[in-house]
């Protein structure tokens, strides 16, 4: 009757493998590239192989949207799109934008294998949280080596204490962020070590924080980007005023100028 109706949010589906693969025709990717990675080849798309995430950080509306629910496709679907994009597009390069790529080590074995074994030249990058592969550094990272991995995306957001206990994440992370970057150094994977400038407590002193972290860490880039507060995440919640650092907005823009 010309009035909006609310409906109760859907449950999730819990067996990605049932959604049918992104119809890629729709937009003309072979003119699609991101040439932040040195090793590009084209042609080039993006890919999603899990939804959610487990952990609650301040700055993300992820907890909000999916619930903290973690799901994953499985390694041989995940491996069907691929096979697809290959045959369809001649894809080469794959940018996967999970939260958290590989978070079980199980399904991160059997993707690798399986892209190894079709040998089709792929590169790929993706984004690991600083506790990914804790204990089996050196294996996984050789294995995601030889199955194409060239870029990893590591986003710390900060390598101080009092900060990370801000946006609810461990103090632990920067070290074992260390470990894992000096390993990819080693076997020539591009290390990107991300910081968010403006965090709640955000202040010279965490921001001399970073930039030691950065110089004593050295991986091939440090990005430094402004704080973005996103709906329903909750530091847009807790600080409606946004006075959340010491740092005011054109001052952020300055820190990370």
């Amino acid at each position: 009757d010309g009035k909006p109706v609310a409906t109760p949010a859907r449950p999730f589906i819990d067996n990605l493998d049932t959604i049918p693969f992104p119809k890629r025709d729709y937009y003309p990717i072979r003119t699609y590239f991101d040439h932040h990675f040195f090793g590009m080849q084209l042609p080039y798309t993006t890919f999603t192989a899990s939804r959610g995430c487990p952990h609650t950080c301040s700055f993300c509306n992820s907890p909000g949207f999916w619930g903290r629910k973690f799901r994953l496709r499985s390694p041989g679907n995940v491996l069907s799109e691929i096979d697809f994009l290959h045959e369809e597009y001649g894809i080469r390069y794959i940018g996967f934008k999970d939260d958290m790529f590989g978070a079980r080590e199980e399904w991160l074995r059997e993707f690798c294998h399986g892209l190894i074994e079709r040998n089709y030249g792929i590169k790929w990058s993706c984004m690991l949280h600083p506790f990914s592969l804790r204990g089996k550094r050196e294996e996984l990272l050789q294995l995601m080596k030889k199955a194409g991995l060239d870029v990893i995306a590591a986003g710390l957001q900060s390598a101080d204490a009092r900060i990370l206990r801000n946006i609810h994440r461990s103090p632990d992370e920067p070290a074992e962020l260390a470990k894992t970057t000096a390993i990819a150094k080693r076997l020539d994977i591009t290390m990107v070590i991300e910081f968010i400038v403006g965090l709640p407590g955000d202040d010279e002193q965490s921001m001399r924080t970073n930039l030691g972290y950065a110089f004593r860490t050295r991986p091939h880039f440090a990005a430094f980007y402004p704080l973005c507060v996103l709906d329903g995440s909750e530091i847009d919640t807790q600080f409606p005023d946004r006075k959340i650092s010491a740092f005011s907005p054109v001052q952020v823009d300055e820190q990370v100028a």
